[in-house]
């Protein structure tokens, strides 16, 4: 198997960390945890007024945080691809849906040159989805249903992806067999 490349992509709790720091060690590929990197290349930003997000979490205004930072999101997701080479991409939820169209497009242009944009998702049925998917106890639960809830149920995901896995009854060995077999038979 000769792959520079994998992204994986969906909501909250689905199992993309797991997965991709599975594929990392079965690959040897560099295992990148965008998230992690997200608030550097924020505070770099010349635009981004950081305390006015902080402020915005302080004040259980979480939403409005989150919607200021969609458009750092799409730009930092052009960003990444273009500083890694070669990796097992672990891209938080929040980074492949947008509901402003020429965000979604500027993340749809970077991802477009990627063979393997895996979607993990628990279902197809999007309230079981949602359901099953709480995982996070360090998110308050309304917060959490709330935001995965839009992730879910926005057809973003399946836009950009390339691939599909359920993981709904497959252990993370499973899900990463899944998109192995995906990879290989796509060769």
């Amino acid at each position: 198997m000769s792959v520079n490349n994998i992204i994986l992509i969906g909501p909250m709790g689905v199992g993309k960390s797991s997965a991709a720091k599975a594929l990392a060690n079965i690959t040897g590929l560099e295992y990148i945890d965008v998230d992690e990197m997200r608030w550097d290349y924020f505070s770099s930003q010349p635009d981004f007024n950081g305390e006015m997000v902080d402020k915005l979490f302080d004040d259980s205004k979480e939403t409005e945080a989150f919607s200021y930072m969609k458009p750092f999101e799409a730009r930092f997701v052009v960003h990444i691809l273009g500083k890694y080479p070669c990796g097992i991409f672990d891209f938080g939820a929040g980074y492949t849906v947008y509901e402003d169209e020429k965000l979604f497009d500027m993340v749809k242009s970077a991802l477009s040159n990627y063979d393997y944009v895996l979607f993990l998702r628990y279902s197809t049925d999007s309230k079981e989805s949602i359901a099953a998917l709480y995982r996070h106890t360090d998110i308050p639960r309304e917060l959490y249903s709330t935001l995965n809830k839009g992730f879910i149920e926005s057809s973003c995901n399946d836009l950009l992806a390339t691939h599909t896995v359920d993981t709904k009854g497959k252990t993370i060995d499973g899900v990463v067999n899944s998109i192995l077999d995906i990879i290989q038979c796509t060769q």
